[in-house]
């Protein structure tokens, strides 16, 4: 991104710096995932069952329809728009009525602010109504780093070199990240690689290293992506919004892996300074984990059971 006559891209906000993500007892949650929690009944039926990629689009059409239906205020009206649905789809008799019926409940259930009228923004607040697996916060005390020094390769210097060059093109150069799109892509993957390799030659298990590797991927494509920035100039925020928000509310995987996010990013900005691959900033990425972490794993715990926190 970048503005006009501006001498670097701007850093962009996508919400307010304490936006909650536990609140009155709910989750805060952006659009695209309430989407996915209130569709999950008919997703995981469509994977458990082992069907085809179609039967999924289709369970996917179907969340979108009975979304639609749920968010319809004048219950006359919604009944007539459920009855063209069934008459348009021709399985009347094969129980899809039973179905929408049972997931405009579910949408009612799980979003009764919005059923109020009072949830029309794009974060909308979620009442978890799911079973939850039990929440493992990662140890990072478990971690046995060793302390050598590895010394700086050539690949290093290759990668260090390529860093600047992207960085370089999207500040000063002022291109767009779809411009650079292919060489930023595959920087991503050999820098991930690279950190995942030095991770197990310092000690860790190929389990956490190669977990570590897709959480420093995460980061460096919202670092890209959404700040306007890049390793080597990460605007000063850019950590305080990523573990603020964004991973929490933006990435859909199991919570107990999001814990170990802090950690990684630890071990990732050690790894840019030891290479030499963005040691100038490094020590601020650091800091700012060390600054945001613990805050990021409460709001894990308050996102995992919301309603403790009224």
């Amino acid at each position: 991104m970048k503005a006009a006559g501006a001498s670097k891209p701007s850093f962009v906000y996508h919400a307010p710096e304490d936006m909650p993500v536990a609140e009155g007892g709910f989750r805060v949650v952006s659009l695209s995932q309430a989407t996915l929690d209130f569709g999950r009944p008919l997703m995981e039926t469509a994977e458990r069952e082992g069907l085809d990629d179609k039967a999924i689009q289709v369970a996917m059409l179907l969340t979108q329809i009975c979304w639609n239906l749920a968010v319809v205020t004048d219950d006359a009206e919604r009944r007539e728009a459920r009855r063209e649905i069934l008459a348009k789809s021709g399985f009347e008799d094969e129980g899809l009525g039973e179905i929408i019926d049972s997931m405009i409940q579910r949408h009612h259930e799980m979003f009764p602010l919005m059923k109020a009228g009072r949830d029309r923004g794009f974060y909308i607040h979620e009442r978890v109504i799911d079973k939850q697996e039990p929440l493992e916060i990662f140890d990072e005390t478990s971690l046995c780093v060793s302390g050598e020094v590895l010394p700086v390769t050539e690949a290093d210097g290759q990668l260090a070199t390529e860093v600047r060059r992207l960085d370089d093109s999207l500040w000063k150069e002022k291109k767009e990240l779809d411009d650079v799109q292919k060489e930023f892509e595959s920087l991503l993957s050999r820098l991930c690689g690279a950190f995942a390799d030095w991770s197990k030659a310092k000690g860790v298990s190929e389990e956490t290293s190669l977990a570590f590797c897709w959480a420093a991927w995460k980061f460096i494509e919202y670092l890209y992506r959404y700040c306007g920035g890049g390793l080597t100039r990460a605007p000063q925020k850019a950590v305080a919004e990523f573990l603020g928000y964004h991973y929490l509310q933006k990435f859909s995987e199991p919570l107990s892996d999001k814990s170990t996010m802090p950690a990684a990013l630890k071990l990732f900005a050690r790894f840019l300074k030891e290479k030499e691959i963005a040691p100038e900033s490094a020590g601020s990425l650091l800091s700012s984990v060390e600054e945001h972490g613990a805050t990021f794993i409460e709001k894990l715990k308050q996102y995992h059971s919301p309603e403790g926190y009224l």
